[in-house]
């Protein structure tokens, strides 16, 4: 099973339905909040399913605003990860996955891309594509859950429009100067 994660896209979709395009072959689309209005939106360009939760952004506010999901290799919770103070620690989301019984946590809130384990769950934060806080272009996720096997990948948005980079005013000048 291949899973596109999505986080924080806070209103901005243009960059995910250019990444739904690009991966053809997912099974599942998870949007862990920050906007939920924004993978109803989503919902609108794609066949494929997408399971969403809210975020801060949204109005969640218990913890109770997540999702077990299984997949082939366990249950994952899906959390938005205000809720569990992931922006500080990540042990609330980990003790929630353990009363749970997930074998991994899949949140978003804090707009950084994270894969890492504690207490042996699996923690994975595909970051945001819309306000990274990285200084990338944006990030998202990818999850391949297997029977035997769970592997996480963090991808990087980049527009490849095939354009040649052509250069302007202050290129034209350097290109020109009579310094050579």
């Amino acid at each position: 099973m291949k899973i596109l994660v999505l986080s924080d896209t806070h209103g901005d979709i243009e960059k995910a339905k250019e990444v739904i395009k690009k991966h053809k072959d997912i099974d599942l689309i998870i949007h862990c909040g920050d906007f939920i209005y924004d993978a109803l939106e989503l919902q609108k360009t794609t066949s494929k399913e997408i399971i969403m939760v809210k975020g801060n952004c949204d109005g969640a506010r218990g913890d109770n605003d997540y999702i077990k999901y299984k997949t082939p290799y366990g249950y994952l919770l899906i959390a938005h990860g205000h809720q569990y103070g992931v922006k500080r620690s990540y042990l609330n989301i980990t003790y929630k996955a353990k009363e749970t019984e997930c074998v991994c946590a899949v949140f978003g809130h804090t707009h950084m891309p994270y894969i890492g384990e504690s207490d042996g769950i699996k923690l994975f934060n595909p970051g945001s594509l819309s306000r990274p806080s990285d200084g990338s272009n944006g990030s998202y996720g990818i999850i391949i859950s297997e029977e035997d096997n769970i592997s996480f990948s963090i991808e990087y948005y980049s527009k490849n429009s095939g354009k040649k980079v052509i250069g302007g005013r202050l290129r034209s000048m350097i290109n020109h100067s009579d310094r050579y």
